[in-house]
């Protein structure tokens, strides 16, 4: 398999401490107090006020190959 060159998960430095990790997101990342109704286009890095649902099912049948979660991760880490 081709190595990414982006690929986060091959970091061969050394690991933050977890104490050192919990206090770079405590400075970093703080609570959503407002709600703002944006366009499509302008949401992207925004985080979503309500439960989004789909008003059918696809497939619409039960296929465990497509059953899950989709997670985004992003490896930007600051300079």
């Amino acid at each position: 398999m081709a190595q990414l060159t982006d690929d986060c998960f091959a970091f061969d430095g050394p690991l933050l401490p977890v104490d050192e990790a919990e206090r770079i997101i405590r400075e970093r990342v703080g609570p959503v107090v407002e709600i703002e109704t944006v366009t499509l286009n302008a949401a992207g890095g925004r985080v979503i006020a309500a439960d989004v649902a789909a008003p059918i099912d696809l497939p619409p049948f039960d296929n465990s190959a497509v059953d899950g979660y989709a997670v985004s991760v992003h490896c930007n880490a600051p300079a």
